[in-house]
């Protein structure tokens, strides 16, 4: 078994602009029913948050900036986890996560 981490920007149900965000879900479902250890990693945008619901804070690390926060979900209709990396002075915004602040 390989251990996976698919870093990715959107990712379906959480934050959709196009199709990266269906590869972002259904890829790692794919690898994990194939018995590989995979995880997902995105920005926790307030869109991502407010679609993922229940949240669990798993770690905090301290930043000169501000405190980087990491938040676990699971992928809906798949049990791949889904940490979200919260920071205020970079994902605290609205919608799409390619305009800027």
């Amino acid at each position: 078994m390989n251990k996976i981490l698919f870093l990715t920007s959107e990712v379906y149900p959480f934050i959709k602009t196009g199709g990266l965000a269906d590869v972002s879900a259904s890829l790692p479902a794919a690898l994990h029913a194939l018995g590989q250890d995979v995880r997902i990693l995105l920005p926790a945008y307030e869109d991502a948050l407010a679609a993922a619901g229940e949240l669990k804070e798993v770690a905090k690390i301290p930043q000169r900036d501000g405190e980087v926060t990491v938040l676990e979900t699971v992928l809906p209709n798949a049990p791949v986890t889904v940490w979200m990396v919260s920071h205020k002075g970079y994902f605290n915004r609205a919608g799409n996560p390619y305009l800027l602040p």
